[in-house]
C-alpha cells in the first residue's frame, strides 16, 4: 500500500493534534465523515450524525491543553479505509495529571481527504486508576 498515504495520513493527525492542543473544536469536527460518526469513549458508544458531531464539539468547555499521539501505527485496508492505533497524552495546562487513553480509529477516504468514521478511547490502566481514586476522594470529601 501507498507511503504516501501513510503520510497524508500522519499529516492529518499532526494537524489533528493542534487543533485540541488549541482548542480549535470547530475544526476538529470537520475532521468526521459526512455520515457522522460512531465514537466510544469511557464505555459509552454514541452514533452521531455530521450534526450531532458538531454540536458534541460545539459544546465541549475544555480549554487549551497539552494533547499529542504517541506511537501511531496506520494500516490501510484498502484504497478507501485505515485503521489507527495510537496513545493519546491530555494534559489540561492547570493540571499536573496526565490522561493517557489508548486510542483506535477507522478513517475512510473522501474527496476532501481522510476522515474519522469510529473512534474508540479506553484509559490506560494508569490514568483508570488515577480516575478511581479521584473519584473516591470526592466522595469521601462529600460525605465529611
Amino acid at each position: 500500500m501507498s507511503t504516501n498515504e501513510i503520510d497524508h495520513i500522519k499529516s492529518f493527525y499532526s494537524e489533528y493534534e493542534n487543533l485540541i492542543a488549541t482548542a480549535n473544536y470547530k475544526q476538529v469536527a470537520e475532521r468526521y465523515t459526512e455520515q457522522g460518526a460512531i465514537l466510544t469513549t469511557y464505555g459509552t458508544t454514541k452514533v452521531l450524525s455530521q450534526e450531532e458531531v458538531r454540536s458534541f464539539y460545539d459544546k465541549i468547555p475544555s480549554p487549551a491543553c497539552n494533547f499529542r499521539f504517541d506511537d501511531l501505527q496506520i494500516e490501510l485496508l484498502n484504497d478507501n479505509a485505515a485503521m489507527v492505533n495510537a496513545i493519546m497524552h491530555c494534559q489540561l495546562k492547570e493540571q499536573t495529571e496526565v490522561a493517557k487513553l489508548m486510542y483506535t480509529a477507522v478513517l475512510l477516504k473522501s474527496p476532501e481527504g481522510w476522515k474519522i468514521r469510529h473512534e474508540h478511547e479506553s484509559p490506560v490502566f494508569e490514568t483508570f486508576k488515577n480516575m478511581l481514586k479521584k473519584m473516591d476522594e470526592q466522595a469521601k470529601s462529600k460525605n465529611q
